[in-house]
């Protein structure tokens, strides 16, 4: 499992071996950042600042993590989210 947290001006990914928990690992990956945002694609490809969906094993195409940093061009990141269950 893996997890990704903005910790006052860093960003931090934690990394569980196993789904449900267990020892956790932090790294700082960045410093100095400003601000993060995440947008979510549904299946019509549209991006949604929210991921509520109203089927409940229903996930997202994809997900977009913008990360400002105080100085410096915003970075963009996008993860493709697998397909879930039929």
């Amino acid at each position: 499992r893996v997890t990704y947290a903005l910790q006052g001006t860093r960003l931090v990914r934690s990394f569980s071996a196993m789904p449900d928990g267990g020892l956790r690992q932090d790294a700082a990956l960045l410093n100095g950042i400003q601000a993060t945002t995440l947008r979510f694609r549904d299946q019509d490809g549209n991006w949604r600042s929210d991921w509520s969906a109203e089927d409940e094993k229903a996930l997202p195409r994809a997900v977009e993590m913008v990360i400002t940093p105080a100085a410096g061009a915003p970075l963009r990141l996008l993860f493709l989210v697998g397909a879930g269950p039929a």
